[in-house]
């Protein structure tokens, strides 16, 4: 016991007996400032029945009155734990799975019964009724944990991704996930959310999840380059430098390439259509002094042998050419 100082205290710890109708005290009165207090006992040794004297019992009724004044003036008669003050006495609680049905009064102790199933009482009480269990319904979003005693209730908790609604845990609610461009920052709980925060630059979250954070964007290697920058819900996209100098070189020839067989094709054709021209011209217009020293014109596209009709004929193989009757 911690006293203030220069206080003055009175603390008595008291005693009945019923057939003398009064108390024996132990109390304490101290002023001391370091708390420390003297301790004084007030008691008298009665007188066996029938041999009390006159001035015996004035004395007894005397210190009677004295350490009534002392109770009087000091706290009250305490219990412990396990018991409670009732009309001046100190009467026995019902312990665990128990609940009362009679209290205790000066001549009998507290009565207690047990509790029946499908109630429980979990602590030291003097209550007349026990508790009923707990429903984990799982229309709430709830399912049971462990199951119900006399002396412990049923424990529930929150189905698999829901939480508590409140501190009473009325409902269960389901999880908030995180949308692309946040990322989990904290678990949701039996009793709490799911936390969400916006990706910081440098970080991305491209799914919709109730566990993951974001991710911190790729790094581009030496041999790389950037292809598209990173954002909140796309990653960075890197690609290889080598690679496309490749697809440049080889895109390159193949349209050098194609534009020289362009060009030789279309010199081809042009200088064929020139000496078909001539020769077309010399069949067309026959000159009697023809140049011998200019040579046969070269023939690119032969042309077929035609009938008088315009009709092409086609030398059979083994016999030799000759005009047909028309043409004699």
């Amino acid at each position: 016991m911690q006293l203030q100082p220069s206080a003055h205290v009175k603390v008595a710890t008291c005693t009945r007996f019923p057939k003398i109708n009064t108390y024996l005290c132990t109390y304490s009165i101290g002023t001391s400032h370091c708390g420390e207090c003297n301790v004084h006992q007030k008691a008298k040794t009665l007188p066996k029945k029938g041999t009390a004297s006159a001035s015996e019992g004035k004395t007894i009724h005397t210190v009677a009155i004295a350490v009534l004044i002392i109770c009087k003036e000091g706290t009250a008669l305490t219990c412990s734990d396990r018991k409670y003050l009732k009309d001046g006495e100190c009467c026995s609680l019902c312990s665990p799975g128990k609940r009362m049905s009679q209290e205790c009064d000066t001549d009998s102790e507290t009565v207690c019964e047990n509790c029946r199933n499908g109630e429980f009482q979990d602590k030291w009480n003097r209550e007349s009724t026990c508790h009923q269990h707990a429903y984990c319904d799982p229309n709430a979003g709830k399912e049971q944990v462990t199951e119900g005693t006399t002396e412990r209730n049923v424990e529930c908790q929150c189905q698999n991704g829901r939480h508590c609604s409140g501190p009473t845990c009325e409902i269960c609610l389901q999880n908030t996930p995180c949308s692309p461009g946040y990322g989990v920052t904290q678990k949701a709980t039996n009793t709490s959310d799911t936390q969400c925060s916006p990706c910081a630059e440098g970080s991305f979250s491209n799914t919709t999840s109730y566990k993951d954070p974001c991710i911190i964007w790729k790094s581009c290697e030496n041999e790389e380059e950037e292809l598209l920058p990173g954002n909140s819900t796309r990653d960075k996209v890197c690609r290889m430098k080598s690679h496309r100098n490749h697809i440049l070189i080889i895109v390159g020839i193949l349209i050098f390439v194609t534009s020289l067989i362009i060009a030789a094709t279309y010199l081809l054709r042009n200088k064929c259509r020139i000496f078909q021209t001539k020769k077309e011209k010399q069949q067309l217009v026959p000159t009697e002094d023809n140049d011998p020293e200019a040579g046969p014109i070269e023939d690119c596209y032969p042309l077929a042998d035609t009938s008088a009709q315009g009709h092409p004929v086609a030398q059979e193989v083994g016999k030799d050419s000759h005009m047909s009757q028309e043409e004699r």
